[in-house]
């Protein structure tokens, strides 16, 4: 372990600006206690504090540190037996750097995805069942972000559906099973409204009647879907086989190959 970290961020805010303390709320320290068999992790963790909390941080350049550090010790936070707190501060800290900084934004969103998939990759049963609250309640907080922040996690190449099926390889309660139906039904309703939008848009520059047909016939379905989601018709076992933003982005990919196939393509080649 290298005992000399030393934060970019931290270099940059101390060649722009000198705050001789940063303060920040005690029960932030529960990190230094979870790795305090760590002397190098121990201090890395708190220089990074320092930079979260810090007034004129690099918010981009301090997430990525966090979000490094955080993945890579997930593990030893998780066989801690302070790892409900710590867990949950993680994600306290993590929905800090939403704002007004779309990049930033995205990023976050794709940091919370890793995190939280990572997480039911590395637990068991048992460590399921002991940090499902926590787990619950940050489901709960994504399903009630404003939009503008809700509608980056679907920027990622990581989707609520495959993270909530994982999810189903332990006993879900009647509580979380409501919060992670309360979640896709959100997810869902968003990317049909959006292929919706991109339809009602680019439509009339399909010259093929039989693809103009299904992609019409597509936009009565998910007007049907969207419905049934308003009014909870779906259990999770079956919103778990709704199509998602991937689905329709692979599907979109394919139809924009088609096209790009024929003579007078509509879309421009990808790069």
């Amino acid at each position: 372990m290298n005992d000399k970290f030393t934060s970019k961020a931290l270099l940059i805010n101390l060649t722009h600006t000198f705050v001789k303390e940063v303060q920040y709320e005690p029960k932030y320290n529960i990190f230094l206690e979870i790795f305090s068999n760590f002397p190098a992790l121990q201090k890395q963790i708190k220089l990074l504090l320092r930079e979260i909390f810090h007034p004129y941080k690099n918010n981009y350049l301090v997430l990525e540190e966090f979000r490094s550090f955080i993945l890579k010790n997930l593990p030893l936070l998780l066989k801690h037996n302070q790892k409900i707190q710590g867990y949950w501060l993680t994600f306290d800290i993590l929905f800090r750097f939403f704002g007004e900084e779309e990049d930033l934004n995205i990023k976050t969103a794709e940091t919370i995805f890793s995190v939280l998939d990572k997480t039911i990759d590395l637990v068991d049963e048992d460590t399921f069942k002991e940090i499902s609250p926590v787990v619950k309640e940050i489901l709960k907080a994504l399903t009630n972000l404003p939009e503008k922040y809700f509608l980056n996690f679907l920027e990622n190449y990581y989707s609520f559906k495959k993270l909530i099926f994982k999810c189903t390889r332990f006993y879900l309660s009647p509580e979380i099973e409501e919060v992670c139906k309360a979640l896709l039904t959100r997810s869902y309703i968003f990317t049909y409204n959006l292929w919706k939008k991109f339809v009602e848009k680019d439509i009339d520059k399909l010259e093929i009647s039989d693809i103009k047909e299904k992609f019409i016939l597509k936009t009565s379905y998910f007007n049907e879907l969207i419905e049934k989601l308003i009014t909870s018709e779906f259990n999770l076992t079956n919103l778990l086989k709704l199509p998602d933003h991937l689905d329709l982005l692979r599907e979109l990919k394919s139809l924009i190959h088609f096209i790009n196939s024929l003579d007078d393509s509509i879309f421009p080649e990808e790069k």
